[in-house]
């Protein structure tokens, strides 16, 4: 099952150090001013990214970027990490040295753009490290699809997989990349997050198929799976979305901030 939207990942915002992470539901206006803040921090030691940008109300808009933002991450042993904005991305904000996160630690997010602070804070959440074996459609003698593979329901642990696929050595000067996600959730109603016919994906067999698989916080895991039911409803999940869409970005943002354990596997496709 492939589930695409306009925002996936987390989101970050934060101040002062809280022992729990918060999710409030917050109904969607329809607005183009509104902050969305979308950032996971990760394990991975990295520069860890987070992308700010605004909510919008005619579908035929284009994501824009949030610039001139001051960001900083802190943990509770009062580290502190500055994120600024990629030079060749509006609203791609870069940690400015490599860090990764750690399971006994909270994280916290401060954030200022137009003289307006937000804030968000998490947990981190610990990943079971297996991956299931891949699956594949056989196409043709030479062409694959992603089958259904990974579990959409596990009552013991919720988790969000990332699958990059890459066949650019076999096929070198054509659109030759791509990007997919699944997830796993302990409380699903499964019929509700398939509206629709799914976007079919085919690539030569010998692509490079990189899995990652993300633990959820359980308010992490609420806000994807509402995002998920609004995206393939409507399109996106900040455009004229329908309901409410759980958030920890205070005072009056949308997204979300978090934090996870990351494990990653790699498998040629056969």
């Amino acid at each position: 099952m492939k589930i695409c939207f306009l925002y996936i990942s987390a989101i970050i915002v934060c101040l002062g150090f809280i022992s729990c992470e918060t999710g409030i539901d917050k109904t969607i206006p329809n607005s183009n001013k509104v902050l969305v803040v979308d950032c996971i921090l990760t394990t991975d030691l990295k520069q860890q990214e987070l992308r700010l940008t605004r909510s919008f109300s005619d579908q035929s808009q284009s994501i824009i970027g949030v610039s001139d933002a001051s960001i900083f991450v802190l943990n509770q042993a009062g580290q502190s990490y500055k994120f600024s904005e990629s030079l060749t991305e509006a609203g791609l904000y870069l940690s400015e040295e490599i860090f990764a996160v750690s399971t006994d630690e909270d994280y916290i997010m401060q954030l200022v753009v137009n003289d307006s602070l937000y804030t968000a804070n998490s947990l981190v959440a610990e990943v079971i490290k297996d991956i299931p074996e891949p699956q594949y459609q056989e196409v043709d003698s030479i062409t694959r699809r992603i089958a259904d593979f990974i579990p959409y329901y596990d009552e013991n642990e919720q988790a969000m997989y990332r699958l990059d696929i890459d066949w650019s050595h076999i096929m070198p000067d054509t659109t030759n990349t791509a990007r997919v996600y699944f997830y796993t959730f302990s409380d699903i109603d499964i019929g509700s997050l398939l509206p629709g016919e799914l976007e079919l994906l085919d690539f030569p067999v010998g692509s490079i198929l990189s899995i990652t698989k993300y633990g959820l916080t359980e308010e992490f895991a609420e806000f994807l799976r509402a995002a998920v039911i609004e995206s393939r409803w409507s399109g996106g999940v900040y455009f004229n979305a329908s309901g409410t869409i759980p958030t920890n970005i205070q005072p009056d943002g949308l997204g979300f901030f978090t934090a996870s354990t990351t494990f990653t596997q790699t498998f040629s496709v056969q």
